[in-house]
């Protein structure tokens, strides 16, 4: 049986580094976003179709629910899945809560919102092909990436959730990861009670989990490249890329600070 754990963060934050690196050890997956809490949502609108009216089986639908980490992970060689979604999300925490049957263990990821925001202008300026260039202006870009349903808000919220919450959590912070890489290794390692290993921080591999590497043609070239040499921190100036009104407006969701 796997032992399934959570990986929660912000987008742009180093979750691509930090499962690069993990999964060097063969015993563990970090996964790419997960399709998990899709799969059991799906689920559970099976109980809105007329046949469930008519015949409301609620038993084997559970049997299918309470399986849904195992089956989908049984061919992964792993001992150890670290499933990445917004697990912090209501419904989510919900199918954590019912059908996880482990103890509950969770990686949040943090980086300051405004570089998370300038990461993502940075990367749609380098890449023609970004999701982002369909939008003509700068405004235009970040209240796409920072409206109340996308990508950085949902995260903001479930990471906050379980910030808020008596869930057993590790906090990283994204400078931490690449400042004390190895340290932040060691301690995820500590925390989840996995037998430690010693990986190499030094000319690293793409990401990849179960032999499949992202699709990076669909969202934008390069948006979960790293850099293989070795482990280093960003160096830019964030004011090049978001005004300062923007730097200001989005600073305050940091609300692990």
């Amino acid at each position: 049986m796997k032992t399934i754990y959570f990986l929660c963060g912000l987008p742009r934050a180093g979750n691509t580094l930090l499962a690069s690196i993990l999964n060097q050890n063969q015993k563990i997956s970090v996964t790419a976003n997960s399709l998990v809490p899709d799969i059991f949502f799906s689920l559970e609108k099976v109980k809105n179709v007329e046949g469930y009216s008519v015949f409301p089986d609620e038993k084997s639908l559970e049997n299918i629910s309470n399986n849904v980490f195992q089956n989908y992970y049984s061919h992964w060689e792993a001992n150890y899945i670290l499933d990445r979604s917004s697990w912090g999300l209501p419904h989510n925490l919900k199918y954590i809560n019912q059908y996880c049957h482990n103890e509950v263990k969770i990686i949040l990821l943090l980086r300051n919102v405004e570089n998370v925001l300038s990461s993502f202008i940075k990367w749609s300026e380098e890449n023609k092909n970004s999701f982002l260039n369909k939008f003509e202006s700068l405004d235009e870009k970040c209240n796409f990436l920072m409206r109340d349903n996308g990508l950085i808000n949902l995260s903001l919220q479930s990471c906050y959730n379980i910030f808020q919450s008596e869930y057993n959590f590790k906090l990283i912070e994204y400078d931490n990861l690449v400042e004390n890489t190895e340290m932040i290794i060691d301690e995820v390692y500590s925390f989840l009670d996995i037998p430690k290993y010693k990986h190499q921080f030094t000319n690293l591999n793409q990401f990849s989990t179960n032999g499949i590497l992202y699709n990076d043609k669909y969202l934008g070239d390069n948006l979960h490249h790293i850099k293989t040499d070795s482990v280093k921190r960003p160096s830019y100036d964030i004011e090049k890329y978001l005004p300062k009104q923007i730097i200001d407006r989005v600073s305050q969701y940091n609300f692990w600070k």
